[in-house]
């Protein structure tokens, strides 16, 4: 993109899950998500890109990226750390970002997660492309406009499995490990220890859908292909 950059992201300056610096959702960012939803209506790019809650779930070094990992035969992904000069960049492709104020009305693009070119088969594969440009424009001046640049970014719509109505995914931290690990369960929601990390957008009254909540304690995530209104 011409006017979009692209450069690293400071991983120690992202807020953890469970931190009170991390500034989740809440009823005054509605007219904002509002805002959104219209832009991306506007572009038709409503199925292609959602909103996300900026965070991590540990530390991550500044020469690591994370990267999916796709098993299509057990249906589970896993998310973990890898060395940059380890990965092929070529064959990657960006699926979680946000922006960062550059100069003048330049947004700067901080990329937070991958996904491998061969696992995002039916998926846009070059979200960042001249396509997207002014879409993207607009919603870095509505998130800018809304001090939420640090807040809330854009991931990449990818359906790499089917799921029944009942089901969703359940995404675990292995700490130690440095690893996250999603697999399919029976659709089960404790909304008073989770907290709302990605909206699905859509084009009547509802406006978002929560489509992934994590644990408060960042012990868990719980993921929703069909959730509740936020």
């Amino acid at each position: 993109m011409q006017n979009l950059v692209v450069e690293r992201l400071n991983w120690e300056a992202m807020p953890n899950m469970g931190e009170e610096a991390l500034d989740g959702y809440s009823e005054q960012d509605r007219p904002m998500f509002t805002r959104i939803r219209d832009c991306l209506v506007r572009y038709n790019a409503y199925e292609i890109f959602g909103l996300y809650l900026v965070h991590k779930h540990f530390d991550i070094a500044d020469d690591e990226e994370m990267v999916e990992h796709v098993d299509f035969d057990l249906s589970v992904v896993e998310i973990y750390p890898v060395k940059r000069d380890h990965l092929d960049m070529s064959a990657m492709v960006p699926t979680n970002w946000f922006f960062v104020e550059g100069r003048g009305s330049r947004p700067v693009v901080h990329i937070a997660q991958w996904g491998h070119l061969d696992d995002l088969q039916g998926t846009e594969t070059k979200p960042l492309s001249d396509k997207y440009e002014a879409c993207f424009q607009e919603i870095y001046q509505i998130l800018k406009s809304g001090n939420s640049l640090s807040r809330f970014g854009i991931f990449l719509i990818r359906n790499q499995f089917r799921f029944e109505q009942e089901e969703n995914q359940l995404e675990c931290t292995d700490h130690d490990g440095r690893r996250l690990k999603l697999t399919t369960q029976l659709r089960s929601s404790d909304a008073e220890n989770a907290i709302p990390t990605n909206w699905l957008f859509t084009p009547t009254a509802e406006v978002a859908v929560n489509c992934c909540e994590c644990a408060r304690n960042s012990g868990g995530h719980l993921g929703y292909h069909r959730g509740k209104a936020s």
